[in-house]
């Protein structure tokens, strides 16, 4: 009986050693490109390195395997070696089959995307009793919404709409109530647009009260509903994210999402996410919010610290344990090792990990042993 139990362990691992054998000769190549510049929402391995060496299939999934979430439009973000390498064990990729070369970080930009026409409104003042009127000014590249008629009371009113929000935090969207689709045919070569927003709100459902009038007619005042939205794209959890987990590149994308309320709006910058530490549970697809995400303590409480303290120009290095987390910068109370004495416990600032600094808060944490002077 054992020596059949023998006979297939060593079968097994024959097998094992054949397939470990093919998928060395498999192994391939990784290089890291110093720079990428990617257009999607999320960055490929192909967009910042180059893949050699593998089989077809392989290379193909390699490639097109997801390394971390693109930046906003116009920004950057830093991936590098310990990002990639996550991101291939996670997808099963044998490490040992990967030779990692290249760059160490490859700084990835994503280019501002401009959307549709520039347009500004200024009132303008008519002598006698104070009357504003709006003045839409074109630029060369103001073109007429898609599917809307040029010269007409809805593209006015659309272009209008548009500039007063600003296109800033996204592209503008707005709908009009359906009880108003005749009014909003009006051709703008026959009639007069004097157009009067109602109330603050520039998004969601925003009241215009527009004065039209004909040459050698008297005025006459139309209502028009608008719902006005912005799309952007916003931070999203492409997995599940747990509490206090530190938050990386591949454990998000980029959607374009819309919304009726600035205050609704999430994170729209990876790079400002990764790095971080999540304050709660994130769902699988859930936006990510400011309050939702806080930076990574370089001192917990309980941890063994390095105390540099300095009186005058003497440097003296200590030992001690933290008595509260804190980010880079904070302040928390630390003890030397072997005072049991409350009054003994000082206050700190955290200036790296697991080191703190007294007496110079902008002194960084020094590498050396012992007492120096300077």
């Amino acid at each position: 009986m054992n020596e059949k139990r023998h006979g297939c362990w060593w079968t097994a691992a024959a097998a094992l050693m054949a397939l470990g054998a093919a998928d060395a000769a498999r192994a391939g190549e990784i290089r890291i490109w110093p720079t990428a510049v990617v257009s999607a929402e999320s960055v490929r391995l192909a967009d910042v390195a180059q893949v050699i060496g593998f089989d077809e299939e392989r290379s193909r999934v390699i490639r097109e395997m997801s390394v971390s979430a693109s930046p906003r439009e116009g920004g950057e973000l830093q991936i590098g070696a310990t990002e990639i390498n996550a991101s291939l064990s996670e997808a099963g990729v044998n490490l040992a089959d990967v030779n990692l070369l290249g760059a160490s970080r490859c700084r990835v930009t994503r280019p501002r995307h401009e959307y549709g026409s520039t347009l500004t409104v200024r009132p303008l003042q008519k002598s006698g009793p104070a009357i504003h009127q709006p003045q839409v000014v074109r630029t060369a590249s103001s073109t007429p919404a898609q599917g809307v008629s040029a010269n007409t009371l809805e593209s006015t009113l659309k272009q209008f709409i548009t500039a007063r929000v600003g296109e800033k935090g996204g592209k503008v969207d707005v709908r009009f109530s359906p009880t108003s689709k005749r009014d909003l045919q009006l051709d703008a070569g026959q009639y007069q647009f004097d157009i009067h927003p109602k109330g603050e709100s520039k998004l969601g459902l925003v009241t215009i009260e527009v004065d039209v009038k004909a040459p050698g007619e008297q005025a006459r005042t139309v209502p028009i509903i608008a719902e006005v939205s912005v799309s952007c794209e916003v931070v999203v959890a492409r997995r599940a994210i747990n509490r206090g987990e530190t938050i990386e590149g591949r454990h998000l994308k980029l959607e374009q999402r819309r919304f009726t309320d600035y205050s609704q709006v999430g994170l729209t910058d990876v790079s400002a996410v990764v790095g971080q530490q999540a304050r709660q549970f994130v769902r699988a697809g859930e936006m990510l919010v400011e309050r939702g995400v806080e930076g990574k303590p370089l001192v917990r409480r309980g941890d063994a610290v390095t105390i540099w303290i300095r009186q005058g120009p003497l440097v003296i290095k200590a030992s001690g344990r933290a008595q509260e987390s804190g980010m880079l910068g904070e302040k928390i109370d630390v003890a030397r090792d072997g005072s049991r004495r409350k009054q003994d416990i000082m206050e700190a600032v955290v200036t790296g990990p697991s080191t703190v600094t007294l007496g110079n808060e902008q002194r960084v944490a020094l590498g050396t042993e012992g007492t120096r002077h300077e």
